[in-house]
This record gives structure tokens, sequence and C-alpha cells, in this order.
């Protein structure tokens, strides 16, 4: 398929890991101030 096709893939992937990330720090973030 396009090359550019994949590259847009690759970038909505990578946005989608670094909310993914982002939603994990501020969830674990909130654990701990629970916890504590």
């Amino acid at each position: 398929w396009p090359r550019g096709s994949s590259r847009a893939r690759v970038g909505s992937w990578r946005r989608a890991s670094s909310t993914f990330t982002a939603m994990a720090t501020r969830s674990r973030n909130h654990l701990r101030h629970i916890w504590r």
C-alpha cells in the first residue's frame, strides 16, 4: 500500500499511545493520592 498511509497510521498510533500513557500516569497519580 502507499507509504504515506503507513506513516500516517504510525503517527496516529503514536498519538494514541502517548494519550494512553498520559491517562495511565494520571490514574497512577490519582491512585497514589487516594492510597496516601
